[in-house]
């Protein structure tokens, strides 16, 4: 086995079977591709950022600070487990 694929959404459970991923693959002398699934539906954006609409932010900005967010989030992840 090369490459264990590990699809996350930054949840608890996500972060559980990325433990697993992260035994076997040093186990196994593995690498790990980690895939960040969390969705934002396009209604949700309107929710999550609660000011569109009413100020200056337009809905591409909107998806700009998700995305940049999540690669946030994905490189966190990454120095946690990176050796």
């Amino acid at each position: 086995m090369e490459k264990i694929l590990v699809p996350t959404n930054f949840s608890n459970i996500a972060n559980k079977a990325l433990e697993v991923a992260v035994g076997i693959a040093k186990e196994k002398k593995s690498t790990i591709d980690l895939l960040n699934i969390k969705v934002f539906p396009q209604s949700d954006v309107g929710a999550f950022y609660s000011l569109y609409g009413a100020s200056s932010v337009s809905i591409n900005d909107s998806w700009i600070n998700i995305f940049e967010e999540g690669k946030f989030e994905m490189n966190e992840l990454i120095k946690k487990y990176h050796e």
